[in-house]
């Protein structure tokens, strides 16, 4: 199984994986630290006046039941070839969590996109697609 996960889907991905090493052939991470986020009251009022199409009760119950829990201290166990890729203009990550990527899994491959924010697939979406094929093929070459 290769796994990618984007934004908050990161530390669920960590955590699959970290629960399944035998089913996980690599990890592609996608702009988000490797923690649960804990959601504000603001958040929940802000992301409902954004997408006012999502149901009110499911954004208030996933701010509800949210809480910050970090899985940095986990990330050794983690075995397989993992793939961060990240936009330099995101707000999503700090650089202490980009070390601590880096100081927890040594063998990380982390890919800087300079030009793009936590829509890491803009400005240049064949980059984007370049960097995700690229990982993949030579994780399957080394497994072949």
């Amino acid at each position: 199984l290769h796994l990618m996960a984007y934004s908050a889907g990161v530390p669920m991905a960590i955590q699959y994986t970290l629960n399944n090493p035998d089913k996980v052939v690599s990890l592609l991470l996608l702009d988000f630290p490797a923690r649960y986020p804990s959601y504000s009251e603001q958040w929940a009022a802000r992301t409902k006046s954004i997408h006012r199409n999502y149901a009110p009760h499911v954004i208030d119950a996933i701010q509800r039941d949210s809480d910050d829990i970090e899985l940095w201290s986990e990330l050794g166990d983690i075995t397989c070839p993992i793939r961060l890729i990240f936009g330099e203009l995101s707000q999503v990550m700090t650089d202490e969590e980009l070390s601590a990527y880096r100081r927890h899994i040594p063998h990380i491959d982390i890919v800087r996109f300079k030009d793009s924010d936590h829509q890491i697939w803009k400005p240049n979406y064949q980059r984007f697609i370049d960097a995700l094929t690229e990982f993949f093929n030579h994780v399957d070459e080394d497994n072949a």
